[in-house]
């Protein structure tokens, strides 16, 4: 059986521990998350 991709979720704020709180949640709910400082950040990638 094959397993699909995750889906990406781009987490944006400027709070470090709400950025890890965040992340680590969906990771467990089974999503790719992407943690940035700010939008103009996030827009870069």
């Amino acid at each position: 059986m094959h397993e699909s991709a995750a889906t990406p979720v781009k987490i944006i704020d400027d709070e470090p521990h709400l950025r890890i709180t965040a992340g680590q949640t969906l990771e467990l709910a089974g999503y790719a998350p992407e943690s940035f400082a700010n939008a103009a950040e996030a827009l870069r990638q």
